[in-house]
């Protein structure tokens, strides 16, 4: 259980990626060795939960834009809207730290 309010901050080199471990492998591996990349490459936007130190990261969330031709949609969701294109922001990843849940 938290007892700290959890600052949220977009990921960087002093946060401690490496002792994360939320129980999902591919989680775990993601923001050790994927997420600065994707941050980097500027693919998603990575964003963590630390407590007092402000250096362990207790949880973190990846953000991703994207568009899409409203004409591949089907012609059903397409009626509804009004733009050729549009764009979303994707909640891609999201996980926590085991010991805060």
């Amino acid at each position: 259980m938290l007892k700290a309010k959890p600052r949220i901050e977009r990921l960087a080199k002093h946060h401690d990626r490496e002792s994360f471990s939320c129980g999902v492998k591919e989680l775990d591996a993601y923001i050790r060795r994927q997420a600065s990349q994707d941050a980097r490459r500027k693919v998603a936007r990575v964003f963590v939960a630390t407590l007092e130190d402000r250096k362990a990261v207790a949880g973190y969330y990846t953000l991703s834009a994207a568009s899409v031709e409203l004409a591949k949609l089907p012609a059903r969701i397409r009626r509804k809207l009004l733009f050729i294109y549009g764009s979303w922001t994707w909640l891609k990843r999201s996980s926590r730290k085991r010991e805060y849940t």
